[in-house]
């Protein structure tokens, strides 16, 4: 994952301005995290083994209770090479993981999906582009309070590891839980502007440079290795890394 270049926090201070009239969703309130035992949940169950995991694998840090208001979308930019050594040529991934904070039992019914980048306003802006493969929505039962680890199968097509791509979380809704106790989105400890979006129907917003998150979201995903991708070496998701 990356850390946070002063390009970065300057975008993340103007676009705060920018946009600090929103007023459908208030600015994070974060609280550490206290409880760092993750607990697993499943929306299937699979049996293939991973050779290599993607996404943010840093350490959690922080919850951010009140924020998630379904329907919506998140997503999370990752570079495959920063954490897959393993797989030269190309990963296949079939089971994507968010972690999320729970103050009691509930019912999500959730999805996950994987995309490719896009710049649509800024050559320096990875943004959410097009999809690439995604789930149906599952019925995820979530037994009582703690810090969970819910990962979502998913049927996705070999894609090369010299680009940037989106691993993406949808919530449709939230069943059998008291008002005021939605499930928290769980972030590490280190925010990097253009890496963290959310969807609630207002278009793409970033969540560290709008809403102040204190770090990226916490979504992985499992990988096996595949064989060289077709794709243009030339895309610009690949042209953008070599000169980062």
């Amino acid at each position: 994952m990356r850390r946070i270049p002063t390009r970065a926090l300057l975008t993340a201070a103007l676009l705060l301005v920018s946009f600090s009239t929103i007023e459908a969703k208030e600015r994070a309130r974060p609280s550490f995290l206290e409880d760092t035992v993750i607990r697993s949940a499943s929306g299937a169950i699979t049996i293939r083994l991973w050779e290599c995991q993607v996404g943010n694998l840093n350490t959690p840090a922080w919850a951010i209770p009140g924020f998630l208001l379904p329907p919506e979308e998140y997503k999370l930019v990752f570079d495959p090479e920063g954490t897959c050594t393993a797989c030269p040529d190309g990963i296949l991934i079939d089971k994507i993981h968010v972690l999320l904070q729970t103050a009691e039992a509930c019912t999500l019914f959730i999805g996950v999906d994987l995309e490719t980048v896009a710049y649509p306003s800024d050559p320096d802006c990875s943004e959410p582009g097009a999809q690439l493969c995604g789930s149906p929505v599952y019925e995820v039962w979530i037994p009582g309070a703690g810090l969970w680890d819910i990962g979502i199968p998913v049927n996705c097509p070999c894609v090369s590891v010299g680009d940037l791509y989106l691993l993406g979380f949808k919530i449709e809704r939230v069943g059998s839980v008291t008002p005021g106790n939605v499930p928290a989105l769980v972030v590490d400890d280190y925010p990097a502007a253009c890496t963290s979006w959310n969807n609630y129907g207002t278009g793409w917003l970033d969540l560290v440079a709008i809403y102040g998150f204190p770090g990226q979201l916490r979504f992985w995903a499992d990988a096996t290795c595949c064989g060289e991708t077709k794709a243009e070496e030339s895309s610009w998701g690949r042209i953008k890394k070599q000169y980062r």
